[in-house]
């Protein structure tokens, strides 16, 4: 089995060669193993002619080409295409960052200097790129896996049905049992 994974990797390495990307040891290394392997000495004479098909099927991409491919994709979950919709949060974090900046210099014993704030500021705005990043990747991952489990088989479908439909059971007992000792606390409360 070594023998067939280090023979792939010669393989490997006559392209990595034609590229340039070959250390000189590992360049010595493949020259002595073409000696003794008739497989990877034709692969080296075929790959010109392999290089030479690929450059004469090259489709040149017209100006502009990238800058259109990229403006028509969708925004990323952190990008606004309508900036007005960020105006509540943004308000949001600033009234937060004021109170946070307060309670820091009120927990030091003096209001807030300049560095706290700018720390403060510095601090918000790294976790908000962090979460803004998690929380899109995080919805991704779930969609893919979902997506995983339920277009695989109708029996896992059915399966993961099931588990919803439990979750879903489960939840609703628990809201009610709450809902039902809330009701005889207030009735207890009541009576007294």
């Amino acid at each position: 089995m070594a023998r067939d994974t280090d023979h792939n990797v010669y393989l490997e390495w006559l392209y990595l060669e034609a590229d340039g990307g070959l250390s000189t040891a590992e360049r010595a290394q493949l020259h002595r193993h073409l000696l003794s392997c008739a497989r990877c000495r034709r692969e080296k004479e075929e790959l010109p002619a392999l290089f030479e098909l690929l450059a004469s099927d090259r489709v040149e991409v017209r100006e502009g080409f990238t800058e259109e491919v990229m403006s028509s994709l969708p925004a990323a979950a952190w990008e606004a295409r309508y900036p007005r919709s960020w105006i509540a949060a943004v308000s949001i974090l600033v009234v937060l960052s004021g109170l946070s900046a307060i309670l820091v210099g009120a927990g030091a014993g003096e209001l807030p200097g300049a560095g706290a704030l700018v720390a403060i500021a510095e601090l918000l705005r790294s976790t908000v790129t962090a979460g803004a990043g998690l929380l899109a990747a995080s919805w991704q991952g779930l969609g893919m896996a979902v997506g995983e489990i339920i277009g695989t088989s109708p029996v896992q479908t059915a399966v993961f049905a099931l588990f919803v439909l439990g979750v879903d059971i489960l939840f609703l007992r628990f809201l009610i049992r709450s809902w039902k000792t809330e009701r005889v606390v207030e009735s207890t409360q009541h009576d007294e």
